[in-house]
């Protein structure tokens, strides 16, 4: 998920969701990015494929680290 993604969904500026995102992959150790700076992992879940899954209330289904 993109930076400005989150940034525009929490009404934050784009600076503070940055901020918020190097602080959480840093001091949190369950938060990934990639190259681009864009989430990939937010443990439990990962926009990455793998073999595991979660599955919501709502029936969403996510993979999962």
């Amino acid at each position: 998920m993109p930076p400005q993604h989150i940034a525009d969904g929490l009404d934050l500026p784009l600076r503070t969701v940055i901020g918020i995102l190097a602080d959480l992959e840093a001091r949190k150790g369950f938060l990934i990015r990639n190259r681009d700076g864009d989430v990939v992992w937010a443990f439990p879940v990962t926009a990455e494929p793998t073999p595991h899954r979660i599955r919501f209330k709502s029936g969403e289904t996510l993979y999962a680290a």
